[in-house]
């Protein structure tokens, strides 16, 4: 059946950024979710008019945040960059960056469930801003259950404060972005950096200027984001000194040790730490961490724990003269060090710079880093992975573009097992740059190669989606694409939570570079599917289809469905539960005007009869376009379109399962000589329906109607309007989804 429910409004929302075009869709008896988002107004009624409380409850509620369906990406005017990447003990593992797909820099995220496929799409982390502020460098965090904290350096206000958003560990929104820093003068903070421990709560770090000169301060939090206490400053040394580039590590019981870069020692730069109790309390004093006596300089470091509180450092040391290399720390619980400071990275000729590390729960760890020793000009990702003793154990080259381009600003998410992510800035693709990323196991052992994190498009169309959900939740897109120069057909499947089944894939299979486009796609009971479009392969337009089973493997070839040669566009499907199909279409076969024609299918795709007229009108100069189709699911189906006489019309007609008409056409609309056009149709499993279309009986602006029928095809009342505006603005776009109880949603 084609019961359309409100998925049609996920596509609404998913594609708000991207398309324009009103989007359709053709869904198999699923009960019936409203999602809202702001710019959209959607009105809800049931047959018999009450709402139950099921359908009521869902008015607020949005599953998962709008989401990127096309994987196709090619901008190269976009940048992407400072990626950080946090991993969950149930394997999923999030990365965030600074992203400036919008023109300004905003902070974006991705999910990755635990094989590595993408749960959802890219999504933007900071709320609404203006447009001369920009967002950057952001920190993730993560707890044992997968809830996560993700911060940034935030201009909103002019000066930049840090600010933080939480997220439950279905990547939902929980609550809205929040300031961290508590001054109320306009120093900047900067260089956020985040922690959680095993239950959730989290502690934050980052640079302050609110006492002049540059001050390493932290905060508290509880796992339901409540501040524990107030701003305090880490290092312990009088004013007038720099410290800054904080990074801060917590252990399962909720101490922390917090590190940082500091000029106290007569301007050359050193590391320092500190240690703190799971209550906030300071455990003795700032310590130093790098041990060389001379006046060499010491930045950017990091710091990573395991279950028990042992801990290690790493950072940027220029002791050895010729360039910076990459040293690190043991210690023992409690801040006891284990041996002296070691040198990480291999080449003293070249630079290596910005250490990332992160620890398992046993101890083992993993630092990376940019290397400059084998393509100087532009860098390369490299790490080195540890046993618990301090012994290396892998030496890995993790960027495999063998090109020179400039790989940076790397970032490791270890597992509590041993597994781990490391993600980086990446110029491959985009002089701007991407984030890319590269999943481990536990021995050190890659799992598949690099792979692109942000999904942004810019310069190619993706346009027309249409969609349909199966039974079970899960749902296929499906849409007009010009990565290939001109308009393919491709498609997406989706599980019930949203999270990809596979990659984008091409429907249309004529490799002639011709035009495809006015895809609509239908579902049956389990979870088989038919898209059918407007294909230009021959000398005129055509609709052609595909049949797949229900894992999406193609069953035949691209088939013609009119079984003439003239012009036949725009199509409308509905898929029975049994699989059976009927395509409906506009067709110019008889006349330089145009006839609405259908065709029924088994469900084994073979044609039940020939093409056949659906309007039984004989008049001249009569134009009868934009066909939309609904089914009950048990045979019976309805076809509404445009007429186009004294004005244009809705008009209907119905059939019954075996393809005979149930009456003549009828019109929908009650007002003659006025215009009224992009009708939708909707039908529940009784084979009660609903039809709404774009009406001016009101005046210019024009407005939505809709239609109510029984089974019987007897009229509920008379049209009445959807919308409940008075004013003469345009609504336009109509659509309409049911679900086999008759509850139904109207969008436009």
């Amino acid at each position: 059946m084609k019961s359309k429910n409100s998925l049609i409004l996920i596509v609404f929302l998913f594609f708000q950024l991207f398309f324009i075009l009103p989007v359709r869709s053709q869904v198999r008896e699923t009960e019936l979710f409203l999602y809202q988002q702001k710019n959209f107004h959607a009105s809800t009624y049931q047959y018999p008019p009450m709402l139950s409380a099921d359908f009521n409850r869902t008015l607020a509620d949005v599953i998962i945040e709008d989401f990127l369906v096309n994987d196709h990406t090619t901008a190269t005017n976009k940048g992407h960059d400072y990626p950080a990447v946090a991993y969950a003990d149930n394997g999923k593992y999030i990365v965030c960056w600074a992203d400036e797909r919008y023109g300004n820099w905003d902070i974006f995220a991705q999910i990755y469930n635990a094989d590595g496929s993408l749960f959802g799409a890219n999504f933007q982390v900071n709320g609404s801003t203006g447009s001369s502020a920009n967002q950057t460098r952001p920190a993730i965090a993560v707890d044992h259950e997968g809830n996560f904290v993700i911060c940034w350096q935030d201009s909103r206000s002019g000066d930049t404060d840090i600010y933080a958003q939480r997220y439950n560990s279905l990547g939902k929104r929980q609550g809205n972005n929040f300031k961290i820093n508590t001054d109320a003068d306009d120093h900047n903070e900067t260089d956020p950096s985040v922690e959680m421990d095993s239950t959730g709560n989290f502690i934050v770090s980052w640079t302050d200027a609110r006492n002049g000169d540059n001050d390493v301060f932290g905060q508290r939090f509880d796992r339901e984001g409540n501040p524990v206490g107030s701003n305090f400053r880490v290092n312990d040394d009088g004013q007038g000194n720099f410290q800054g580039q904080s990074d801060v590590c917590v252990d399962h019981q909720g101490n922390f040790v917090i590190c940082w870069t500091d000029a106290r020692n007569g301007g050359d730069r050193d590391i320092y730490a500190q240690i703190f109790d799971s209550a906030g309390n300071a455990d003795g004093a700032n310590f130093k961490v790098n041990d060389d006596s001379g006046q060499s300089n010491q930045w950017n470091p990091e710091v990573a724990c395991d279950n028990s509180g042992n801990f290690v450092v790493c950072w940027d040391d220029w002791r050895d003269e010729t360039s910076s290399n990459i040293y690190a720390q043991r210690y023992e619980n409690w801040g006891i060090a284990q041996g002296a400071n070691f040198r990480v990275s291999s080449d003293l000729t070249y630079t290596q710079t910005e250490p990332s590390i992160s620890m398992d729960d046993s101890g083992r760890f993993v630092i990376c880093w940019q290397d400059f020793s084998s393509d100087w000009d532009y860098g390369d990702i490299f790490a080195k992975r540890y046993d618990e003793d301090g012994n290396q154990t892998n030496s890995l080259i993790v960027s495999n573009e063998p090109y020179p381009v400039e790989q940076s600003h790397s970032s490791v998410a270890m597992k509590g097992s041993g597994e781990f992510v490391i993600c980086w800035m990446d110029g491959r693709d985009s002089w701007k740059g991407d984030i890319y990323a590269q999943k481990y196991d536990n021995t050190g052992a890659k799992q598949g190669g690099n792979f692109k994190v942000n999904d942004i498009f810019v310069s190619i169309d993706q346009t027309q989606p249409a969609i349909a959900a199966a039974q079970d939740g899960s749902f296929i897109v499906c849409w007009a694409d010009y990565r290939n120069a001109n308009p393919d057909i491709y498609a997406q499947r989706f599980d019930r939570n949203g999270a990809f089944i596979g990659n984008n894939f091409l429907v249309t299979d004529d490799n002639q570079g011709k035009n495809q486009w006015n895809a609509a796609i239908g579902i049956d009971a389990s979870g088989g599917f038919v898209i059918c479009w407007t294909d230009e392969r021959n000398p005129s337009q055509n609709i052609y289809a595909q049949r797949y089973d229900n894992a999406g493997n193609p069953l035949g070839t691209n088939f013609k469905v009119n079984d003439t040669d003239n012009t036949a566009s725009n199509p409308d499907i509905a898929v029975n539960s049994d699989g059976s199909f009927v395509i409906c279409w506009m067709d110019d076969r008889f006349s330089s005007e145009y006839d609405i024609f259908a065709q029924r299918f088994d469900s084994n795709g073979n044609p039940l009869g020939a093409n056949f007229k659906v309007n039984d009108d004989t008049e001249q100069y009569i134009w009868h376009t934009s066909p939309r189709i609904a089914a009950d699911g048990n045979g019976r189906f309805f076809i509404c379109w445009e007429k186009d006489g004294n004005g244009i019309g809705i008009f209907c007609k119905r059939y019954a399962s075996d393809g005979s008409p149930l009456g003549n056409n009828f019109e929908v609309t009650e007002e003659g000589n006025q215009f009224q056009w992009q009708p939708d149709i909707a039908a529940d499993s009784a084979g009660n329906f609903i039809v709404c279309w774009n009406d001016d009986r009101e005046g210019a602006g024009g407005d939505i109607y809709a239609q109510i029928y029984d089974q019987n095809g007897a009229a509920q009342g008379g049209n009445f309007k959807v919308n409940d505006d008075s004013g003469t603005e345009n609504q336009s776009g109509p659509a309409a989804a049911m679900n086999k109880k008759g509850n139904f949603v109207l969008l436009w």
